[in-house]
């Protein structure tokens, strides 16, 4: 019974046996037994006819000499990688026929192991892919030749599908669009071919998309701009074509395109040229005219509202017969720069001829035309221009006329508003004269302004005077004031206070700014004999202008006028404005370290208002910060500005220099700053006096005739 069963399993063993025989001798891939040292033990017939070889050329011979040359270390790497890791590996090689003919394969490899799980070969399969190779081959081949075309060509290609995503780019391409056609593929055109109407920078439509839905050629319009993916513009023609089949159905989009980018600005410059000054780029007289004439027709017909300024810059010969021509058409940019800021986007400003300029202000009215005006005539006041290491002032008159329904003609609005301006002239300049048809009354807003003549007059006869505001300490222990700031004001025929913002810029365009601090300082020195007479040790503050800084004597002076009144150097504070003009530093920090080892001290004022203020703090050694009362007025309502003061105190203690708070108006205030640690205060709470009489402190309220304290300008 016992062999009965054996010989029954031997049986199926062999059945079995024959079965694995048929299947491994008969599969259509080829099937490779190697030992551990890459010996071929095995093959099946389909390996045979795969290298051409008998099994018994091939049995007992090294698999890896039937591998060409190129590809022996990957098929060898491939072995190792098998025998030492056990996984399956595959890699592509090039076997070597026995006929001489090359045979494109994929070699899969895996592991054979013993009973106790040691590698002792491999079992490789290997699948013939000459015929897809060569399919492979010639289809780039095509597809090389097709590259190339579009490669040599100047124009800009992409393709798309017939969803309309990208499948390819030629270099053209890529330059104008800034994607690669790697990144390319598969995005939606729209991502990789983004088009803006370059005068209203809106989308353009999509030309492929209409491609595809028309199936017939289309265009862009005439005002295409290709922005490319770093953000560069390219002014573009172009036109897409369907792709079909060979049934004719569409199976994608071709988009062709140039850049026309050259050709356009050329054009364009053209037109610019002849309508706008080559020396500002604002538009020209020529321009100018048809939109006036444009404007007065709707406002004659539609009853709608404009205005025209005419603008004409005050002092601008003088500095141009000083610096030069050159110096001048610089001047004259900068300030049509600075006048293009306060008119609105659709407003036109024109430089008509010389230093005049003339704004349209299409849809305004006479109040908002008004605002704009005056702006402009503050903005030109207060405007500083360096030339060669000097400082100039330049002003601004404006003449402004209505353009409504009753306006004559586009003819004669400009000469009513030139009318106008030389009106603004003869009424002191730096000021806004509306024109009246009637010439009933006068229709201004101006800038109050005193003229040259008025000072040289007050420098002559004593017209000026001086003031003092104290600076009361916030130190626990404090009891008295110890440093006051001295104030200027003039005073006119009428004996009327006139403050400083309606004379100093003035005295500084005509340069007599320095005159006058030193006509303050020695007055200072002069009335402050009373702080020296009472036997307390106080400090004066004197405001000094950027003009008076950079005066290379201005140390000479101070010290003669020190000695020749008996003041005392340590008793002077000197406030340097952060707005002041100072275009030499080096001289600058020169004077505030000699006046410092003559017992002088500084101060840097209104700090914080303008962007100077890190720079006069990093250059100019100071013992006192001033913070500007702009920041503190509203500190009690507005989380800003108690967020700004507060850092500015930090900040000067952090380096030693002690603060002072101006415009402080009630004691809320001087607890809050005294909860921060700030040293001083200043401002309507402390009052204001006569320098000559500082016992009359205490008046809370600024004195008639001028501006409340918080406002006030010191000098």
């Amino acid at each position: 019974m016992q062999n009965d069963e054996l010989r029954q399993a031997y049986s199926d063993l062999q059945t079995v046996r024959d079965k694995y025989s048929d299947l491994y001798d008969f599969a259509p891939v080829a099937y490779l037994t190697l030992d551990e040292n890459g010996r071929v033990c095995e093959i099946n017939l389909a390996g045979c006819t795969l290298l051409g070889v008998t099994r018994k050329e091939i049995i007992g011979k090294v698999l890896v000499t039937w591998v060409a040359r190129p590809n022996r270390d990957a098929f060898r790497t491939l072995r190792r990688e098998v025998m030492r890791t056990g996984e399956t590996c595959t890699t592509e090689v090039r076997l070597n026929g026995a006929d001489g003919r090359y045979v494109y394969a994929r070699v899969e490899a895996l592991a054979l192991r013993n009973k106790i799980g040691l590698h002792t070969g491999a079992r490789v399969i290997i699948h013939d892919l000459t015929h897809r190779k060569q399919a492979e081959d010639a289809l780039f081949e095509e597809k090389e030749r097709l590259q190339i075309t579009l490669h040599s060509i100047g124009d800009a290609v992409i393709t798309t599908n017939v969803e309309g995503a990208v499948e390819f780019l030629n270099p053209t391409a890529e330059l104008l669009t800034g994607w690669s056609v790697e990144a390319a593929i598969g995005h939606p055109l729209e991502v990789v071919f983004h088009v803006v109407d370059e005068q209203t920078r809106k989308p353009v439509a999509n030309p492929v998309r209409r491609c595809l839905s028309l199936g017939e050629i289309v265009g862009l319009g005439s005002h295409s701009l290709l922005v490319s993916r770093i953000g560069r513009e390219f002014s573009i023609q172009d036109s897409a074509a369907p792709i079909r089949d060979r049934q004719r159905n569409i199976v994608g989009a071709v988009l062709v395109f140039q850049d026309v980018t050259e050709a356009r600005k050329l054009a364009q410059q053209v037109a610019h040229q002849a309508s706008h000054d080559p020396l500002t780029g604002l538009i020209n007289r020529r321009e100018f005219e048809t939109r006036l004439l444009r404007a007065v027709n709707s406002a004659k017909l539609q009853g709608t509202e404009h205005a025209l300024c005419f603008i004409d810059l005050d002092g601008f010969k003088i500095i141009n017969d000083t610096i030069g021509h050159r110096g001048g058409d610089e001047l004259l940019k900068q300030i049509a720069s600075l006048l293009s800021r306060y008119g609105r986007s659709r407003d036109s400003l024109a430089r008509i001829g010389g230093d005049e300029f003339c704004l349209l202000m299409e849809s305004c009215s006479r109040e908002q035309a008004l605002l704009i005006a005056e702006r402009m005539v503050d903005a030109t006041r207060s405007y500083r221009f360096a030339w060669e290491g000097r400082i100039f002032c330049v002003g601004a008159s404006v003449g402004l006329v209505d353009i409504d329904r009753d306006a004559v003609s586009a003819q004669q609005i400009p000469m009513d508003a030139d009318l106008a301006c030389y009106t603004a002239k003869d009424l002191g300049r730096n000021r806004v004269h509306i024109y009246s048809r009637n010439g009933a009354g006068i229709l201004d807003r101006s800038v109050p302004v005193i003229n040259i003549g008025v000072l040289q007059k007050a420098l002559d006869e004593n017209l000026f005077c001086l003031f003092c505001q104290p600076i009361r300490p916030l130190r626990s222990g404090a009891s008295s004031f110890e440093m006051y700031e001295v104030l200027l004001r003039l005073v006119d025929d009428r004996g009327t206070l006139i403050e400083p913002d309606s004379f100093i810029p003035i005295a500084e365009r005509y340069g007599i700014m320095p005159s006058i601090d030193r006509w303050v300082i020695r007055e200072t020195f002069r009335q402050g004999g009373y702080f020296k007479a009472t036997g307390n040790h106080h400090t004066l503050t004197i405001n000094l202008s950027g003009h008076t800084i950079n005066d290379d004597s201005l140390f000479a002076f101070i010290c003669a006028e020190l000695a020749a009144s008996g003041f005392d150097a340590d008793q002077l504070c000197i406030e340097i404005t952060e707005t002041a003009a100072i275009h030499n530093f080096g001289q600058a920090a020169e004077l505030v370290q000699a006046l410092r080892r003559e017992g002088c001290r500084f101060a840097l004022d209104d700090f914080g208002k303008g962007v100077s203020s890190m720079v006069y703090l990093k250059n100019l050694s100071v013992d006192y910060l001033k913070i500007d009362g702009s920041f503190v007025l509203n500190m009690a309502d507005n989380q800003i500005d108690r967020t700004m003061v507060s850092a500015m105190n930090e900040m000067a203690h952090a380096l030693g220099i002690k603060t002072v708070a101006e415009w402080v108006q009630d004691e809320e205030a001087a607890v809050l700053l005294q909860g921060w640690g700030c040293d001083y205060i200043q401002g309507r709470l402390t009052g204001l006096a006569s320098l000559a009489k500082p016992w009359a402190v205490g008046a809370k309220a600024p004195l008639q005739g001028t501006k409340p304290i918080a406002a006030a300008a010191g000098t």
